[in-house]
């Protein structure tokens, strides 16, 4: 007659009434499809945000155990930090496929300059809200790379710059250096080095990078 909670993180042993898991069921489903019908192309919708929408206030102390049986009940499937509804396949129409080759191609072309996203939807004649889901979906996809502060750029460009820093011999170099070595503006030069830190390319040393060979 009652489903029992083991104690977890911030709590002691719970007991639930059967109908809140079908209620928290029925809201799970119905938040992720109205979350993937306004955003088609979305890998999936992040856990922090599920937790906001499908478990709030008290409810949330109980997420492990709820996100466990959504999963056991086919209502959800769960991918590392992301929640989909299982079967669901995020992929490009035709249109956005085409489109999504264009884009990519537009910022391989451009290199370490990648147009803004005003002067890509003018140069492509795409709606803002479409281009948006295409770059997010090519960004997901590791075809081109998302830098801090929302700059876009080729995944290939990253590469490149990769492969020159690692054959140039330099075990250490300023922004300055940087800047010089792939005729970058401080805008561009610093987003970059700070992804090529994230990913463990580059480590800061004071007012220097230090490159990591092999990392």
């Amino acid at each position: 007659r009652l489903l029992t909670v083991p104690a977890g993180a911030g709590h002691e042993p719970r007991w639930l009434a059967p109908g809140e898991r079908r209620r928290v069921a029925e809201r799970a489903a119905a938040e992720l499809a109205a979350y993937f019908h306004r955003d088609r192309l979305a890998r999936g919708m992040p856990k922090a945000e599920a937790l906001r929408r499908i478990l709030p206030g008290a409810a949330a102390q109980l997420a492990a155990t709820y996100f466990r049986w959504l999963s056991e009940d086919g209502v959800i499937e769960l991918d590392g930090d992301l929640v989909d509804l299982p079967g669901r396949s995020a992929r490009l129409t035709g249109q956005e496929s085409a489109l999504g080759e264009r884009v990519e191609a537009a910022f391989e072309a451009a290199g370490l300059k990648p147009p803004s996203p005003s002067e890509l939807q003018r140069e492509l004649g795409a709606k803002p809200q479409i281009l948006a889901g295409v770059v997010r979906y090519l960004v997901e996809r590791g075809r081109l790379v998302r830098l801090p502060g929302e700059l876009i750029i080729a995944a290939g460009a990253v590469e490149r710059v990769i492969g020159e820093l690692r054959a140039s011999g330099v075990e250490r170099f300023s922004v300055p250096e940087f800047k010089e070595r792939f005729g970058l503006s401080r805008k561009w030069a610093i987003p970059i080095l700070e992804h090529l830190d994230s990913i463990g390319v580059t480590r800061r040393v004071g007012n220097e990078r230090q490159l990591i060979q092999g990392g």
